[in-house]
């Protein structure tokens, strides 16, 4: 009940759990929109449709153009805690540790900024 006076302070618990749910199903809804093609009779599928909507975007060989980016979206698709990120300085610049899904990835950098990225790359 907290949270629903948190969520909605000036309804009626009754009308805040209403509120809620209708909320929580609007989400799902546009999470299932998000994942589902919708073929109609005689219809093919294209290339996009066919293609891994896992797969991650590559500019060149093995570098991803958003690393933080994509670990971020891909925690909120799950519905899993955000990565977690941990700095500590080392003579080369910096190392940062990142915890996400019950992995782990480390990436090192001349700044905060390049380790982090790294990190997020190699989770």
């Amino acid at each position: 009940l907290g949270f629903l006076a948190y969520l909605y302070p000036n309804e009626d618990p009754e009308i805040a759990i209403i509120k809620l749910l209708d909320r929580t199903r609007n989400r799902a809804i546009r999470q299932a929109e998000q994942q589902v093609h919708v073929l109609h009779p005689g219809q093919e599928k294209t290339e996009d449709q066919e293609a891994d909507p896992e797969e991650l975007v590559s500019l060149s060989g093995d570098v991803v153009e958003n690393p933080i980016g994509t670990l971020q979206e891909l925690c909120q698709r799950q519905q899993i805690s955000i990565p977690r990120y941990e700095f500590e300085t080392i003579p080369e610049g910096f190392r940062c540790s990142v915890q996400a899904m019950s992995l782990r990835g480390v990436g090192e950098g001349r700044s905060k900024k390049e380790a982090k990225v790294k990190a997020a790359g190699a989770l």
